[in-house]
C-alpha cells in the first residue's frame, strides 16, 4: 500500500478499479463494484432494484463510500429522508479515504439530501465541470424535480438544455445522456429533433423509463396522441409498478386516453396505477399526478 500512496494522484487513480463510466472507485472488491454498477444502471434508468444492488455492494465492501451514497440517493428519491441522511453521513465519513472525485461526488449528495439545494446545485455544476461523465451527480440537476427545476428559475428548461449542450462532447452515444439531452430539446421548442435524439437513446436501452417519458413529451408537443398512446401503452406492461416512473408514465397514458375520447379507460388506469392508494411510487409525484389527472378529467 505504501508504494501506491506514494504515487501522484493521477497515476494512483489510473491503477484503481473503474466504474461503468470509467471513473476510479475506491473498493478492492470486484463483486462490490459490479453490484454498485448495477445499482447505478437501475437508478439512472428508473427501474426497480437499485436499493437492493447498492445494499449488495455495501455487504461486499462495507467501506465502499460510493455504494453508501448511492443507497442514500435511492432512499431519498422515495422520501425516506431519515434513512437517506444517515446513509449520506456514513458516506461522508468513508469518503475521507477516497479520491477527490469521490469526495466531491458524495458532497453534492450530502448537500441535496441535507436540504441545502442552492449549495447542492452550485456543487453539482462545479463537479461536472471537472468530471463531466459522473452521471449520478449530473442526474441531480435534471428533470422536473431536479435541482435546476426546483430552484425557482423561470427558464429552467433552457438552463438544463444549456448545461447538457455544454457537456455533450464528453458523452457521445450514451443512452442515459441522450435521453435527457433529447428531453431538453423537446422542452425548449424542438420536439422533432428532441424525439429523434430520444429514439437514439431508446434504441440503445429500450427499458429506459426517463427516455420513455421524454418520448411521450415529444408526442404531446407534436400533437401525435394516437402514436403517443400506442407507444406508452405497449411499453408499460413489463415495467415494475414499484419503479420510480410507473405512476407518471401511467399518467401520460391516461392523458392520451382522455385526449382520444376514452374516459372510461383513463379512469380505470387512474384507479389501478395513479391514485395514492394504488401507486407504489414516491409520495410527491403521486400526489401531483393524481391531482393533475382529476383536474384534467
Amino acid at each position: 500500500m505504501g508504494a501506491l500512496t506514494a504515487l501522484p494522484a493521477a497515476a494512483y487513480d489510473a491503477r484503481m478499479p473503474k466504474d461503468r463510466y470509467g471513473l476510479p472507485a475506491s473498493t478492492s472488491s470486484q463483486s462490490a463494484l459490479a453490484a454498485y454498477d448495477r445499482g447505478v444502471e437501475l437508478h439512472l434508468s428508473a427501474n426497480a432494484g437499485d436499493e437492493a444492488a447498492f445494499t449488495e455492494a455495501i455487504a461486499a465492501d462495507p467501506n465502499f463510500a460510493l455504494a453508501h451514497i448511492g443507497l442514500a440517493r435511492a432512499q431519498f428519491m422515495f422520501a425516506r429522508i431519515a434513512e437517506a441522511r444517515a446513509g449520506a453521513a456514513r458516506a461522508v465519513e468513508l469518503a475521507a479515504a477516497a479520491t477527490d472525485r469521490e469526495k466531491s461526488h458524495i458532497e453534492t449528495f450530502a448537500l441535496s439530501i441535507g436540504g441545502q439545494l442552492p449549495k447542492a446545485l452550485e456543487a453539482v455544476r462545479g463537479h461536472v465541470a471537472r468530471w463531466p461523465r459522473d452521471a449520478m451527480v449530473l442526474a441531480q440537476a435534471l428533470g422536473v424535480y431536479g435541482l435546476i427545476a426546483f430552484s425557482g428559475r423561470k427558464e429552467h428548461h433552457a438552463e438544463q438544455r444549456a448545461l447538457l449542450d455544454s457537456l455533450a462532447p464528453a458523452w457521445g452515444e450514451d443512452w442515459w445522456f441522450l435521453g435527457y439531452w433529447g428531453w431538453s430539446h423537446v422542452e425548449t421548442g424542438e420536439p422533432e429533433r428532441g424525439g429523434e435524439i430520444v429514439d437514439r437513446s431508446l434504441a440503445l436501452y429500450p427499458r429506459f423509463a426517463h427516455g420513455v417519458h421524454a418520448r411521450a413529451h415529444a408526442y404531446v408537443e407534436q400533437g401525435r396522441a394516437h402514436e403517443g398512446f400506442a407507444f406508452v401503452d405497449s411499453w408499460l406492461p413489463p415495467y415494475d409498478p414499484a419503479a420510480l416512473m410507473h405512476c407518471h408514465i401511467s399518467w401520460h397514458a391516461a392523458l392520451f386516453e382522455l385526449e382520444l375520447g376514452k374516459p372510461d379507460a383513463a379512469f380505470a388506469r387512474y384507479m389501478k396505477s395513479i391514485r395514492p392508494a394504488a401507486s407504489r411510487c414516491a409520495p410527491m409525484p403521486t400526489l401531483a399526478d393524481a391531482a393533475s389527472f382529476l383536474w384534467r378529467a
